[in-house]
Formats: structure tokens, sequence, C-alpha cells
């Protein structure tokens, strides 16, 4: 794989996901309480946050814990931000996760 064209593929799933299920749902992005995607690459994550304008800050991040767990990493990011006691009565919280940049999916729940 070439790594550079991978990572750029990905940012951009990234961000479309992101951006086509705000559009889906009608939301504006300070509309986001949230956004857990899948847990590839901090850098991926970075870069998606400053091509969508959504503050990185919102972005559950649980790399540094746990790794890159592959289809694991979004249902685990969410346990343990609901562990942590993160998420509150009412929040959006877009989900999003590319697969080698290839495959990609995007939601919305509202906790």
């Amino acid at each position: 794989m070439n790594g550079g064209v991978v990572f750029r593929a990905a940012v951009v799933a990234f961000a479309d996901q992101i951006e086509a299920t705000i559009a889906r749902e009608n939301l504006r992005l300070e509309d986001v309480a949230w956004v857990v995607p899948h847990q590839a690459n901090e850098r991926i994550l970075r870069a998606v946050s400053k091509r969508v304008g959504i503050p990185f800050e919102k972005f559950i991040v649980t790399i540094s814990q746990y790794g890159n767990t592959s289809a694991a990493s979004v249902s685990m990011a969410l346990g343990w931000a609901a562990e942590e006691g993160i998420f509150h009565a009412g929040d959006k919280i877009v989900f999003c996760s590319v697969g080698a940049g290839l495959t990609f999916a995007g939601g919305l729940l509202v906790w």
C-alpha cells in the first residue's frame, strides 16, 4: 500500500462520512457534541477534525489506551466514554469508520 495515498483517502472518507451524516440528519456543526471515530491513527483524526471544522477536543480518542483495535474501536471508544460519564442526555454523537481508507460508514446516535 502507498501510505500517503491511503492517509489522504482515509481523511477524505472520514470527513465525507461526518459531513454526510450531519447533512442527512439536518444538523449544524455546532449541534454535534461528540465524534466517535474508528481509532486507526491520531494524525488522521486530527486532519479530519481540521477538514470538517469540528474541534479535535470533541473527538473521543482512545488510541493511547488501546491502540488500533480495528473493527472494535468505535464500540470500545463509545464504552470508554460512557463509563467516564462524558456523554449527557441529548448529546448528538456522530460515528464514523474507515477500513484501510477503502470502506467507510457513518451514523448518528442521540444519547
